[in-house]
């Protein structure tokens, strides 16, 4: 009967302490309605093939601004905008490499993003977008409209409740029509081939992200 007893008082023990944890709040998190992150990256090029010859966009540096909404504990719904100016560079295998133009690249985006982890001021991320991509040549060539996507894979760090700090790596498709006029040596004298509609780029970026 005594060792009964001492059996029951000891599961209630337990029992009261885990009562006891699970009454005990926890530190709460913090909201983290709204993220706005400015970035700053270094973009490489990127190649297309047409009848003319191979045309890359040289590497450059890409500026941005990336705006996330929380929808839920683990996901944004994310808008972004980054340009990047360069030169598009015409090669061909009978001849020195030439400037043809230079060329402001924009990427309006709407997608959503992913977190991952437990850990609540680290969180790696993946993220998809959709939208457009504007190509702008710096001589007397249309400026040109084409859907294109972004895929994205990075982390966000937190270091207070207002401010953090976001980086990534991302791949950036942009769906060419044959008659894009972007890159060729002269306006309106080639045209894609297959193996040139989709224009791809690539970056690494990152900056300082302010929490709301």
């Amino acid at each position: 009967m005594h060792l009964l007893t001492q059996t029951c008082m000891l599961a209630a023990g337990l029992a009261s302490t885990l009562t006891a944890q699970d009454l005990t709040p926890e530190a709460p998190t913090p909201a983290r309605t709204v993220e706005i992150t400015p970035t700053i990256g270094w973009r490489m090029g990127g190649g297309v093939e047409t009848e003319d010859g191979e045309f890359d966009v040289e590497s450059a540096t890409s500026y941005g601004v990336i705006l996330d909404v929380r929808v839920r504990a683990d996901g944004v719904v994310e808008l972004l905008y980054d340009r990047q100016h360069s030169d598009v560079v015409r090669r061909i295998s009978t001849g020195p490499d030439s400037t043809i133009t230079d060329i402001m690249i924009e990427y309006f985006q709407l997608g959503g993003a992913v977190e991952f982890g437990h850990e609540p001021n680290l969180k790696p991320f993946f993220a998809l977008t959709l939208g457009a991509a504007h190509l702008n040549p710096g001589d007397e060539r249309d400026d040109e409209w084409h859907f294109a996507g972004v895929a994205t894979l990075g982390a966000k760090a937190y270091i207070g409740e207002r401010i953090g700090f976001r980086a990534q790596t991302r791949l950036w498709g942009t769906f060419l029509t044959e008659e894009s006029q972007i890159f060729c040596s002269l306006p309106g004298v080639c045209v894609l081939s297959a193996s040139g509609r989709l224009f791809v780029q690539a970056d690494f970026s990152g900056g300082v992200m302010f929490v709301f």
